[in-house]
């Protein structure tokens, strides 16, 4: 979009905290043929290997979908997401039975927006005049008095070349401390009971 716009300052701070009791939950670890391992939680395995003094157990799950129309005018309106998350398990084992370890997670998503520019009133008239991208939602005008909007005027000369591009992210995080304590669970069947059962809210 372009150069003029930016965004509004805000006198409001928004701020908000989640403090969970502890949790209580199990985990099943099988060894695999090359020397790594497979750690499974709550019916989520991790594939892992041992790096120096701790076992590192992770996984990363993207996806990426686009959507796009196109008018025999040569308009073109393009959307774009990409979902990424992922998750981290670090164990170190203490001995007697006893582990100690980390669990985080990342995720995020970034959706991407590509319009023409400028297209003809035949376009205008079946989507809008003033465009398919979101911009109106997240930029604005700097006119020195007030902070309209930022559309994508099919008329107009909006963005600084022939397509309007935007891109919004959204991420966050979680991370765990955890103790681990190996059970006398030997049997497949036990770990089919247990592995869903467990106390807390993580």
């Amino acid at each position: 979009m372009p150069g003029s716009g930016g965004g509004s300052d805000s006198e409001w701070t928004y701020t908000s905290t989640f403090d969970p009791s502890d949790s209580l939950g199990f985990a099943q670890v099988e060894t695999t043929t090359k020397g790594g391992a497979v750690m499974v939680v709550g019916g989520v395995a991790y594939p892992g290997e041992a790096v120096e003094d701790e076992w590192v157990f992770d996984w990363l799950d993207e996806s990426t979908s686009t959507e796009q129309s196109e008018h025999e005018s040569g308009y073109r309106f393009t959307t774009t997401t990409v979902n990424s998350t992922s998750g981290t398990i670090r164990l170190t084992i203490d001995g007697g039975g006893l582990a100690h370890g980390t669990y985080t997670s990342d995720g995020a998503t970034r959706i991407e927006w590509n319009e023409s520019d400028e297209y003809d009133q035949d376009v205008a008239d079946q989507i809008g005049e003033r465009g398919q991208i979101p911009s109106s939602s997240y930029l604005v005008y700097d006119d020195g008095g007030g902070e309209p909007p930022q559309y994508n005027e099919f008329e107009e000369n909006d963005c600084d070349s022939d397509t309007c591009e935007l891109a919004v992210t959204e991420a966050c995080s979680l991370g765990v401390v955890f103790d681990a304590e190996r059970t006398d669970f030997n049997e497949e069947a036990a770990f089919n009971h247990l592995q869903t059962a467990g106390q807390g809210s993580i």
